[in-house]
This record gives structure tokens, sequence and C-alpha cells, in this order.
């Protein structure tokens, strides 16, 4: 039960130290515990982040009854850990009090600055017996400590010969070297200039929109899921993750109107439930709402969210591309690629394939994609497929170069075989990009290799854009 200690007669007040920190006290009326002589309980209070008006949050906890001050809490955990507290009356008090008048141990000590002091207690033999006082602020000059002659765990120590040990400094400053997940100007989140990337997740694919690049990572929790750089990779905008959309990335395109991101999995309201669907931004990032007949949000749902049993596998958008108007997607698990309207959303045809993930649609109409081990060339009006390439261990993404020097060049990133293969228009190899093997886990780091390379892209200048599918380190190799 929760009771606003406040109106009870508890208080609170708190001073700040010359050194660093502060001192919280907290006054409580014996009748707010409510405590009857020889009753005994358990007994613990926790300071609370306040709020911005500077009030105090503190919980007080004793044997299930929960009472707070100035504000709500989580209840403390670990009751065992708690104090022992035992009611007397005045003349027991009194009693306990007259038998324990000896005289306190003082450990007394100069300080030349302020500093933060470690002292403890050992026998004579240099056993510990008490951890008197840690990182406790002392203000220069001459200080003195009492100890009551208990151990850590309260109880008296025998009579005999103990000695005293203390450490200080006068305080830790930190010097800024770099921040992770952004460029460090500034070193905190903003909207567009930090938070470079996603927290948790890895990264998972990159597109090309003109001379700018769009990078997707998984998902995330903090940062960005989604940013669009310019060529250098600065980030120009983010967007963070939403919580209510298909959890995982699983691919990214892009047109001269619109950004797509093929979502699949759970949504965090139904996590039991899977689906897949579509999230449609503008091109300077904003919501892009699909039309009322597809929901009217920036998300169309290609695959309903269904629970699924334990074990099973639900749809996963394996890949997708937008051009001349339409959209483009690849369910793996399906075999088979659904061709939409880009603007209504609306089903317009399905090519049957052998595990389609990664597709990139050539300037001839034709589909280049990674199916299987394999990378073929797909005519979505005939439905005929060509197979380019076989023997891969595991082809996930491809894309294709138009530049002076390398145009019709097809690049696949081989997820499993740690490489970027290029072929030229027949399939032929041309080329790798990637040690042998991929870099490894453990040991010097091998700039020249990839690991789990999975979308890839080629941006205005020819350079390849690789995310590679790992989260030591989370990475973009171009």
């Amino acid at each position: 039960a929760w009771q606003n200690a406040d109106a009870l007669g508890a208080n609170a007040a708190f001073t700040r130290f010359a050194v660093k920190g502060y001192k919280v006290e907290v006054a409580l009326p014996w009748t707010l515990l409510g405590g009857k002589p020889g009753g005994k309980a358990r007994l613990a209070w926790q300071v609370r982040w306040g709020d911005r008006t500077g009030t105090l949050a503190a919980l007080v906890a004793q044997d299930g009854l929960t009472r707070h001050l100035s504000g709500g809490a989580d209840a403390l955990a670990m009751p065992a850990d708690w104090a022992p507290v035992e009611w007397l009356t005045e003349a027991e008090a009194r009693e306990r009090v007259s038998l324990r008048e000896i005289k306190l141990p003082i450990i007394a000590y100069t300080l030349a600055a302020n500093s933060y002091v470690s002292i403890v207690v050992d026998d004579k033999d240099g056993r510990r017996v008490r951890n008197l006082i840690a990182e406790a602020p002392r203000l220069k000059g001459a200080r003195r400590e009492y100890w009551d002659g208990r151990d850590d765990d309260g109880k008296l120590v025998p009579v005999g010969e103990y000695q005293w040990r203390g450490v200080y400094h006068t305080g830790l400053e930190p010097e800024y070297l770099t921040a992770f997940n952004n460029p460090g100007r500034p070193p905190y989140p903003t909207v567009n200039s930090s938070s470079w990337g996603a927290d948790h997740e890895m990264p998972r694919d990159v597109a090309r929109m003109g001379d700018r690049m769009l990078l997707a990572w998984n998902n995330c929790e903090g940062g960005s899921s989604l940013i669009c750089t310019n060529l250098d990779g600065r980030k120009l905008w983010g967007w963070r993750s939403d919580p209510s959309l298909p959890y995982d990335t699983m691919a990214l395109a892009a047109d001269d109107r619109y950004i797509y991101l093929a979502k699949s999995g759970w949504g965090w309201p139904n996590r039991e439930k899977h689906g897949a669907g579509v999230v449609r931004f503008k091109l300077d990032g904003s919501a892009a709402p699909w039309p009322k007949e597809q929901g009217g949000t920036y998300l169309i749902v290609v695959r309903p969210y269904v629970e699924e049993p334990p074990g099973a596998h639900p749809p996963r958008l394996g890949g997708i591309d937008a051009r001349d108007g339409f959209l483009y997607l690849s369910f793996t698990r399906e075999n088979l690629i659904e061709i939409r309207s880009a603007e209504s959303g609306e089903l317009k045809d399905t090519i049957s394939l052998e595990q389609p993930r990664h597709i990139e649609t050539d300037s001839d109409g034709t589909l280049v994609v990674a199916s299987g081990t394999r990378v073929v060339r797909v005519d979505p009006r005939t439905k005929q497929v060509t197979v380019l390439r076989e023997g891969l261990k595991q082809a996930y993404g491809v894309a294709l170069a138009a530049g002076a020097g390398q145009a019709g060049t097809i690049y696949v990133s081989d997820y499993s075989g740690q490489q970027i293969v290029a072929l030229d228009r027949s399939g032929t190899e041309q080329r790798r990009i990637g040690r042998a093997g991929g870099r490894q886990t453990a040991g010097a780091w091998q700039a020249d290799g990839l690991l789990h390379p999975g979308g890839i892209e080629v941006d205005a200048l020819g350079r390849v854009w690789c995310a590679e599918m790992d989260l030591s380190p989370k990475r973009f190799s171009v």
C-alpha cells in the first residue's frame, strides 16, 4: 500500500559537499513506521531521482509496507539486505546506551586538499574486519573518523590490537576522446548531426539516393536505425525505429519519390505475433502515408500479424527494390517475388523463385536477384529466369554499377563466403573484394577483411558500400 509520508510528518533535506556530491537526511516519525516496544523489523530507504523543480524523491520500505516521500518509486529489491531495527521503550534505550558508553577508537589524519577517502580496519594479522568508509568526501585539513568496534556484520569485535589503512584521491576528471554511434560533433544525440547509427542492432542494408546514401540497421532503441548521409558518411538526418512496426529491418530501397523500408517480425505491442510490411518515407525522411485503402499510415502490411506456434517460421521479407512506379518484394521462405504499385501498394503480380533475397532492377527492366546460392536475372514481364552465377555459399546483397569503366558490373555479397563478388552482365566473375575467408573475429584487426557482408550498393563515385551484418564492430565498409 502506498502512502505519502510527507503528510504523515516525514521530512527530508540535503546539503552539497564542498568536494563533490550531496548528503541527504530523512527524518521519520516513529509513528510512521508503526512499531511497538518489543517489535522487530527490517528497514531500508532509497533516494530516487527528482523532477526539474528539484523535488527530492525517496523511498522507505519496511517488511512489505512501502511508503514514499515526495514522489513515487519502485519497491526496493532484496529485503534480506535491509537493516534490522528493534523498537524499545525509552527506559530500555537509555539502559542500552549506558552499557555501551565506551571510548570509541579515533582515526585521525590530515588531508592536503579536498579529497575522497576510503578507510579500512584490519586485525593484527592483516585480516579485514571493517570497511569503515568508502569514497567518502572529506575537506582538507585535520580530519577524524570514529570506529564503533564492530565488524561489517555489526558484531562487536574481540578485545585486541587493530590497525587501519586508508587511501585518498582528489577526484577523477573525464577527458573526452571519442563517442560511439555518432561522429562526435557534438558527442551527444541531436536531430541530425549526431547519434550516427543504432545502439543495439547490426547494420542491414544500404541504398543510393542520387548523391546521398541511405544506411539501415536492424532496429534500435537509441540513436537512429535509418540515416541519410553524404558521400563522406556525414549524417544529414536520421529516423528512430517505431516500436509499433514489425521489428526487423530486412532491406532498403529508394526511387525518385520515396524511400522504402522492408520490415518483418513481431511488433512491440504483440510480441507473440509476426507480420511483414513496407514503411514509406519522403526523400527528406518524413512519413509518406499509403492510401487509406492500405491503412492510411506510413506502413503497408503485406503479411498480416498472425500468431505462430513455437518453432514456426513466419513470413520474412528478404529484399526490396523500386523502379518506374513498381515495388519488387522478395519473400525468401515463400520462394516468391511480389510486384506492387509503388504509389498505391496494390498487388499487381507474383513470380516464383527459389529463396529470393535482395533485388536490383537493371536499366532494361529486368531484375537481378540473389537466389539461394545463385545470382539470377528475372524478366518480370515473361517471368523467365536466367542463371548468371552458381556456386556461392549464400548470395545475399546485389548492386549494379552504371558509372564509366564499370557499367554493367554486377556486385553480389556472399554472406557465408565473406566476400563481395564482381560479375559482368553475363555472370562471368571479374574479381573479389575482401580477403578470402573474411576477417577473423578475434586477434589482430584485419582491415581488408569482411564479416557477414549483407546489403550492398554502388555510390555516385563508383564505390561499393557494404553493410556488415555483425555486432563487433558494427560497420559499413566502403
